[in-house]
């Protein structure tokens, strides 16, 4: 979906000198100059246009988490790691079992943008993934697990300072499971930091199905302040059926369409179901990341974006 656009208002002669230099030199014919500024504001709209549909900046991505995938699910297991290809990967090296050599050949073939999780105080992944892959992963993950307790997954103002050090000094990623009450003050504190670059909601798949607990709200706040929203959802393995994740995503694009598609948001599916079939089943997280790459506003070339 593209944002309405004024161009009476945003190409017009009063509003920016842009139609009067590009008709100086004409003759000053008033309804030969007006005719021909009106062709080069409809020009100028076209070409605003263009630049939204090809440039990419107008579209979610989409990506797995690799929490719990481990060579032991199958033989195969490293070879149909490809199949998961889309955005990117999200990865906690200590939740797997892959040697080194295995890892890099993990993030070289889903290539993308790729991120890290940790606890606080801790560091293992991203500086796993420094040591094989010789740079900083393009953002990580750090949270507290502490269940239901409103506000208990957010970093302290402390922790933040202390997670932003030991992961090169770059803005890292806070979790949230609600946006209401103690969540939601604490996850604007968090917003408000700048040593914090991102926000990834965590809901239950109701909240997402019904818009329980502000998660359009939450977008909208973390996007206004040019902070990047990670979304984690679940695939069949974990009671997620295809048709409740295709209308999730639809309820996004719909609550919070210009978010969704900023190219700001991604979609990121784990699966914590210890079986095969949680990943490349009926409904599991392969072909809920064809479905949602599929979706509206999805876009195919999204790479690695940076901190």
């Amino acid at each position: 979906m593209l944002p309405k656009v004024n161009h009476r208002r945003l190409f017009s002669v009063r509003n920016t000198g842009l139609c009067h230099k590009l008709t100086m030199g004409l003759p000053r014919s008033g309804n030969f100059r007006a005719a021909n500024e009106k062709k080069i504001r409809l020009l100028l709209v076209a070409l605003l246009i263009l630049t939204f549909v090809t440039g990419h900046a107008w579209a979610y991505g989409v990506m797995p988490s690799l929490n719990t995938y481990n060579k032991e699910l199958a033989k195969d297991a490293l070879i149909h790691v490809v199949e998961l290809k889309c955005n990117g990967v999200w990865f906690i090296t200590q939740n797997s079992d892959f040697e080194d050599s295995e890892w890099r050949s993990v993030f070289d073939e889903l290539k993308g943008h790729q991120v890290s999780e940790d606890n606080p105080n801790g560091n293992k992944s991203y500086v796993d993934y420094l040591r094989i892959m010789k740079k900083a992963p393009d953002a990580s993950l750090c949270y507290t697990e502490t269940g239901g307790l409103p506000g208990g997954t957010l970093l302290t103002d402390e922790q933040i300072q202390a997670q932003y050090k030991s992961h090169g000094n770059c803005p890292i990623i806070c979790l949230t499971r609600s946006f209401g009450g103690e969540w939601r003050t604490q996850t604007e504190r968090c917003l408000k930091n700048p040593k914090v670059g991102a926000i990834c909601l965590e809901y239950v798949k109701e909240a997402l199905l019904e818009n329980i607990n502000d998660p359009t709200d939450c977008i909208k706040v973390a996007r206004r302040q040019h902070k990047r929203v990670y979304i984690l959802l679940h695939a069949a393995g974990d009671g997620w059926s295809l048709e409740e994740n295709r209308k999730i995503i639809a309820n996004l694009g719909n609550w919070c369409p210009l978010e969704m598609a900023s190219g700001e948001v991604f979609l990121v599916y784990q699966n914590y179901h210890r079986s095969i079939t949680g990943w490349f089943g009926p409904g599991g997280v392969k072909e809920a990341i064809r479905q949602a790459c599929k979706m509206p506003n999805y876009s195919p070339a999204i790479e690695s974006i940076g901190n």
